[in-house]
C-alpha cells in the first residue's frame, strides 16, 4: 500500500536524523507528562522555542501541577506570563485547568475529543499533548509542520484556507509511523524549526529532501503560500502616570480586548499645560499597531478616570504584577521617589 510505504520511509528517515541531530534537552521532554507538555504547547503557539524556554521553567516552578494552576489567582498567572505575549492563552489555560478539576478529577483528559472541549486547545495541540505524553502516533499541524508538509507534498496555497488545511492534515496522516509517536512529533517540529526554515532552508542537510516536491521544482520560496497582508489598524493610546510618593496608580483591564485581565496604566486624556508627555512607544500586536503616549501627571492632580478598577501599588511591587511589556517598560524607567 503506497501510503504505508510513504509513512514508513518518511518517518524512518526523519527519526534517524532526529536521533542524531534533534533537540533532546528541551525542559518539557524530561519528563513528558501531559501537564508539562500542555503548558509547553500553549506557550509555543506563535512563539519561538528560545523565548518559551526563558518563561517555561519559572512558570513550572510557580505552578508545578494542574491543581496549583487551577487554584491560582489570575493575577498570579498573568504575572508569570508577563512579557510572553498573546495573553488570552494564559486566561484560557487557567480556565481549562479549572474545568479539569471539575470534570476530569484534576487531570488532563487522555483523548483528543475531551481535550478539544477545553479552552485554548485545537486539534494540533490536542494531538501534540497525547502523542508526546502517551507516545501515540497522531498527526500534528503546527506552523513549522505546515511549512514542511507544504514543501514536501507540494501543497500550494495559504495554509489558513480550509481546503489547503485539509490537504495538509491528509499529508500529515499519510506520513505517520506505527511507533515512537512522541519522538516523531518532536522530530517533525525540529525539522521545521532548524532545517526547513521559512527563509534559507538547509535542504542539503534535510533527511527527507530526496523526494521533496519543493526542492525538485525549486519552489522552496513559493511554498507554503502566503496570506495577503492587510495594513494594521493604527490606534492612539494615552496612558496616565499618577504617582503618590513611592506608589503608582494602576488600572485592571477588562476581561476582553487588548491586554485582557492585566494591570495597566489608566487610560485617559491629559492636559498638556500641566502634564508632561513622555516618549511615545510603538507596540505591535497581531492586527493592531499601538502608538502609546504616557503622560506624567502632577502629584497634586486628581484621578480623572472613573468606573474602572483602580489600585495603588508601590513602584517596585507593581513590576511583580501581570503587566503588558510596554507598561512594564514605562514603569521601569520612572525615577525612584526622593
Amino acid at each position: 500500500m503506497p501510503s504505508c510505504r510513504l509513512a514508513d520511509d518518511f518517518a524512518a528517515r526523519l527519526l534517524a536524523w532526529w536521533d542524531e541531530h534533534g533537540r533532546h534537552d528541551l525542559p518539557w521532554q524530561h519528563p513528558r507528562t501531559a501537564y508539562r507538555v500542555w503548558v509547553a504547547e500553549i506557550m509555543l503557539q506563535q512563539t519561538q522555542v528560545s523565548t518559551v524556554i526563558h518563561y517555561y521553567r519559572p512558570f513550572l516552578q510557580r505552578f508545578p501541577d494542574l491543581q496549583t494552576l487551577a487554584c491560582a489567582g489570575i493575577d498570579d498567572i498573568m504575572s508569570a506570563w508577563s512579557g510572553l505575549g498573546y495573553y488570552r492563552r494564559a486566561v484560557h489555560m487557567h480556565r481549562a485547568a479549572q474545568l479539569c478539576m471539575q470534570l476530569h478529577k484534576g487531570a488532563l483528559p487522555t483523548t483528543a475529543e475531551a481535550l478539544l472541549a477545553l479552552p485554548g486547545i485545537g486539534r494540533s495541540t490536542a494531538n501534540a499533548i497525547i502523542s508526546q505524553s502517551l507516545d501515540l502516533p497522531l498527526p500534528i499541524l503546527d506552523g513549522n509542520l505546515k511549512r514542511v508538509l507544504a514543501r514536501h507534498a507540494g501543497i500550494a496555497g495559504w495554509p489558513g484556507e480550509r481546503s489547503v488545511e485539509r490537504k495538509l492534515w491528509l499529508a500529515a496522516e499519510l506520513r505517520l509511523p506505527q511507533h515512537r509517536g512522541a519522538d516523531y512529533a518532536q522530530a517533525c517540529m525540529d525539522l521545521g524549526a532548524t532545517l526547513c526554515r521559512r527563509r534559507q532552508p538547509r535542504c542539503g542537510d534535510c533527511p527527507v529532501a530526496g523526494d521533496c516536491h519543493a526542492l525538485q521544482l525549486s519552489q522552496q520560496d513559493e511554498l507554503p503560500g502566503r496570506r495577503q497582508r492587510r495594513a494594521k489598524t493604527q490606534r492612539q493610546l494615552q496612558l496616565l502616570v499618577y504617582r503618590r510618593g513611592d506608589q503608582i496608580l494602576l488600572q485592571k483591564r477588562p476581561a476582553i480586548g487588548i491586554w485582557a485581565s492585566m494591570w495597566s496604566l489608566p487610560e485617559g486624556t491629559a492636559d498638556p499645560r500641566s502634564a508632561q508627555a513622555m516618549q511615545v512607544i510603538r507596540h505591535e500586536l497581531t492586527h493592531l499597531q499601538l502608538h502609546i503616549t504616557p503622560w506624567l501627571m502632577p502629584e497634586t492632580a486628581e484621578c480623572m478616570v472613573a468606573d474602572t478598577p483602580l489600585q495603588w501599588y508601590k513602584l517596585r511591587e507593581s513590576l511583580q504584577l501581570g503587566l503588558p511589556k510596554p507598561i512594564r517598560d514605562i514603569i521601569a524607567q520612572l525615577p525612584e521617589p526622593d
